[in-house]
């Protein structure tokens, strides 16, 4: 299985639109080339139970969302027509950090690729990324296209110069492995089956059940402590080991009403712990998201994190979400 299941991306578009909250940013598709930014473009298609979603179809839609590394606000860019995407952006490095996707019911998740934007460049071909939706968890991938793009690039912009082909790229996971499977596979002795009720839905765990902070579905789970310890229950087989990470959250705006956050850079981890739990040394900072989540491993094999899914409707609005990471909010001080 391929080391980077679960995971997204895109990039698109020119003109910035600056909306409601200070700082956050949407993207738009750029209408001509402009003297300081390079045309970044590509398509996202998206497949549901291996049937390709038509764009134009009633009730799909999806957001993508971008940023600059190291950043706390992220950018936004609804995916519209036929799913191609024409992003004006200045030179530099971009990450792609996850999506919001209505299909039926809002669904997310976390993405993590990376792209660049070189000084120079006119215009930039970064690739037909693809995202596979399943009923357990989703897939991304990226695929080069570049003929048929680069097609639709120049009837759009017929005085545009030809267009350069730099495929956006997966970023590396943290740690140190050489094979990688799902969490759920019999090789690792977790049950994958347990649905836990959480109010008007369920929640399910593909991997190790968070014990402490616990899983939350509709908040942060809020902890008392900047140097917080984490628990999490033991996988049956003895021969393992487990790693453990903390991310730091990104937040966004969609449609300049909803907020939303998603991981951005990993900032603790640790590898090949013996023990079912993680006491941090240093503190994090107050007042601030963040996402953990605990993988298993076993020599040079590791599982995929540990992530969960859920379902609820609440006053007749239906959502879900799959491979979300766990989550907690710092106190104040």
């Amino acid at each position: 299985m391929s080391r980077r299941l679960l995971r997204l991306l895109i990039s698109a578009s020119f003109s910035l639109l600056l909306v409601s909250c200070a700082g956050q940013l949407q993207i738009k598709d750029v209408e001509g080339p402009t003297p300081n930014q390079s045309i970044v473009f590509g398509t996202l298609d998206i497949v549901e139970d291996g049937k390709p979603q038509p764009w134009k179809s009633f009730g799909v839609e999806a957001w993508i969302i971008l940023a600059r590394p190291g950043s706390a606000e992220a950018m936004t860019y609804k995916i519209g027509g036929e799913g191609s995407f024409y992003w004006g952006l200045e030179p530099g490095d971009y990450t792609i950090l996850g999506f919001d996707l209505l299909m039926g019911g809002i669904r997310s998740g976390h993405l993590g690729a990376t792209f660049t934007v070189s000084e120079g460049a006119k215009s930039i071909y970064i690739g037909n990324l693809k995202l596979l939706m399943e009923k357990r968890a989703y897939n991304f991938s990226i695929a080069d296209d570049y003929s048929a793009a680069a097609e639709s690039f120049r009837n759009r912009f017929p005085k545009a110069e030809e267009p350069v082909k730099s495929l956006a790229r997966l970023e590396e996971e943290v740690g140190s492995y050489r094979r990688v499977s799902h969490v759920c596979s019999d090789e690792w002795g977790v049950d994958c089956s347990k649905k836990q009720i959480h109010g008007p839905g369920f929640i399910r765990v593909d991997g190790i059940t968070p014990l402490k902070p616990e899983v939350s579905v509709t908040a942060f789970s809020n902890i008392d402590s900047l140097t917080p310890t984490f628990e999490w229950e033991a996988s049956s087989m003895n021969d393992l080991t487990y790693d453990f990470v903390i991310h730091e959250s990104v937040t966004y705006i969609r449609n300049g009403i909803a907020t939303g956050w998603v991981p951005g850079r990993a900032v603790v981890y640790k590898e090949g712990m013996k023990e079912t739990k993680f006491c941090l040394d240093n503190p994090l900072q107050p007042n601030s998201k963040y996402y953990w989540s605990v993988r298993l491993r076993r020599n040079d094999a590791v599982s995929t994190w540990s992530k969960f899914s859920y379902f609820q409707t609440i006053i007749l609005v239906t959502g879900s979400g799959g491979n979300q990471w766990f989550t907690f909010t710092t106190p104040s001080k």
